[in-house]
């Protein structure tokens, strides 16, 4: 895959990029690996003049006593990557994460995020708080209208 090429067409809107160092296999220095999949692809989006979303990206943890030291640092990387571009008026402007266990069932599957780790109440919950008020501030983007199908080949 040609990840600029694949971005750069002017019906596409923004750029997004995924993390999995487990599924990839980046067993050695993944966290520098994370961090520089991150800065390479915000060169991308800049050349492109697109917003950059971390759109897909988690990180196992096999016991609840190894969320805090092997997960949450990837996920920090990412929100604060995130929150410091967004006040910079840099390319990337959200982060979205996997997997949601909402209903904290017993069972700790490699990627489950529960309302009771480390990873819910001291990553997502309170730097999504920032981030909606750091975007909430922002002034509209120009040319974009919520709501209106923007689509040349509308009816």
């Amino acid at each position: 895959q040609n990840f600029y090429n694949n971005h750069a067409g002017n019906n596409i809107d923004f750029a997004g990029i995924h993390i999995w160092v487990d599924n990839w296999g980046i067993y050695h220095d993944s966290y520098t690996f994370f961090k520089k999949w991150i800065e390479e692809h915000v060169g991308d989006a800049k050349a492109m003049n697109k917003p950059l979303l971390i759109e897909e990206f988690g990180k196992m943890a096999f016991s609840e006593n190894e969320i805090s030291s092997s997960r949450d640092p990837y996920f920090d990387l990412a929100y604060q990557t995130t929150i410091s571009s967004i006040q910079n008026e840099g390319v990337i402007r959200g982060v979205m994460w996997w997997e949601w266990e909402g209903d904290n069932n017993a069972n700790l599957e490699e990627y489950d995020v529960k309302t009771y780790h480390s990873t819910w109440n001291d990553q997502i919950k309170p730097k999504s708080g920032q981030i909606a008020e750091l975007v909430d501030s922002l002034p509209p983007v120009e040319n974009c209208v919520p709501g209106e199908l923007m689509s040349s080949t509308a009816a």
